[in-house]
């Protein structure tokens, strides 16, 4: 894993279909906020600083997901003193799934 990115694995499970094995979108777009939130690629480098919040998710779907586990990769596009820009892709093992675009202000 490269400095400022990260690396989530979602396990498929029947809790995040919507019907039959399809994956809800809701479940998509949590694990590329959750990969953009993550420590290494948002937080200063400084221990013990404050947490921050999303403030802005914006998730483009490119095909179905299905029966299937899945990454997101997040990538910093630009670090602010308050504001970090984080590009996302969650792909299952041979396809693009969605892409997105994260801001997290940070605490």
């Amino acid at each position: 894993m490269a400095k400022d990115e990260a690396v989530v694995l979602m396990s498929f499970s029947e809790t995040v279909t919507t019907y039959g094995e399809a994956i809800h979108g809701g479940a998509i777009s949590m694990l590329a906020d959750v990969a953009a939130t993550v420590r290494r690629p948002v937080r200063r480098r400084s221990p013990g600083e404050g947490r921050g919040a999303t403030a802005s998710l914006t998730i483009n779907f490119v095909r179905t997901a299905r029966g299937t586990d899945l990454t997101a990769t997040a990538r910093v596009a630009r670090r602010g003193r308050r504001l970090c820009f984080c590009e996302i892709e969650v792909a299952s093992a041979d396809a693009l799934v969605s892409s997105a675009l994260v801001t997290y202000a940070r605490g």
